[in-house]
């Protein structure tokens, strides 16, 4: 299995060493719409790689994706801030970040996503993507996957993004029902903003995903708790 993301070599991903699932050379753009998500890995990554703060990284070339019926938060991608959000690092149909492109880009067309394993308990898996909707029915072996992506390192931050960006969703989706109305969504912007741009480089990079979890969990339910509460009361008041 070829592994190493190198420009004009063949990048395979395979479910074993005989069987490729996808085999395109390393320089071509494999994003698509919504492909190119962020974890906190990318950020720090490609702002040393571009030398720029985290920070200038995001506001120049990320856009967050909110819900559309509740503001919640579903993910952040590279975009030129277009309709078609299309990534600002193609040209041409060739991806000019070479090597440090996003493990996202790196696994397409593999789709990632958290499979619920138990009460409270979720693993990455990948899916082939099943048109635009990015829902998938094949599973593959995680470990087979992240060796021919090169991104072992990246797994701690995606999941961990995706639990904080889970649970917020999950609370405005109750937070709507019951009210009727959504939260702040540019709060929710700005929150996701601080969750993939704050880093420590006395830290880890699971010291760093797990700190920054937490903190982007704390910084929403701060502001969507009391409402909550609040609606709960008047439920239970009217029978509700």
């Amino acid at each position: 299995m070829k592994n190493k993301l190198k420009k004009t070599v063949i990048q395979e991903v395979s479910l074993r060493s005989d069987r490729t699932v996808w085999s395109a050379p390393t320089d071509m753009c494999n994003n698509r719409e919504g492909d190119a998500e962020m974890t906190l890995a990318d950020m720090h990554r490609l702002a040393a790689h571009l030398h720029i703060t985290m920070e200038s990284l995001y506001d120049k070339y990320c856009i967050p994706i909110l819900d559309a019926e509740n503001g919640g938060p579903r993910m952040v991608i590279l975009s030129d801030g277009h309709a078609d959000r299309k990534c600002p690092f193609e040209k041409n149909g060739v991806c000019t970040l070479g090597e440090e492109k996003p493990s996202s880009c790196r696994m397409a067309p593999l789709i990632r996503n958290l499979i619920p394993v138990g009460s409270g308990a979720w693993r990455v898996g990948y899916f082939l993507s099943s048109g635009r909707t990015g829902s998938g029915t094949v599973k593959y072996s995680a470990s087979d996957l992240l060796r021919a992506a090169d991104a072992e390192g990246t797994e701690v931050a995606f999941g961990h993004m995706r639990l904080g960006f889970y649970e917020v969703y999950k609370h405005c989706a109750m937070l709507v029902e019951l009210t009727g109305k959504s939260i702040d969504s540019a709060f929710v912007a700005h929150a996701m903003r601080c969750f993939l741009t704050e880093w420590d480089n006395s830290k880890s990079l699971a010291e760093n995903a797990a700190k920054n979890h937490q903190e982007f969990r704390k910084s929403v339910w701060a502001l969507t708790e009391p409402r909550l509460e609040k609606a709960l009361r008047e439920s239970n008041r009217f029978g509700r």
